[in-house]
């Protein structure tokens, strides 16, 4: 996915990507910037990847805005 990248092994999620999915990272955890819903942060796996649809608000809200970024 665009905007991710690993360096040293931590996870660097770059701001105009997660723009782009409708998220911001605020306090080490992820707003919504449909409904400003906060959730965690997943830490990725043990090959540097995250989880599918870590980004996605558990509202629903930008799941379509995700759909049209992967595409």
């Amino acid at each position: 996915m665009a905007g991710i990248s690993l360096n040293d092994s931590a996870a660097t999620l770059r701001t105009d990507a997660l723009k782009s999915l409708g998220v911001a990272i605020v306090d080490m955890e992820l707003r919504c910037s449909s409904c400003g819903f906060t959730y965690m942060l997943p830490v990725p796996w043990e090959t540097g990847n995250f989880p599918r649809n870590w980004y996605e608000c558990p509202q629903g809200c930008n799941k379509a805005t995700a759909k049209k970024s992967a595409a």
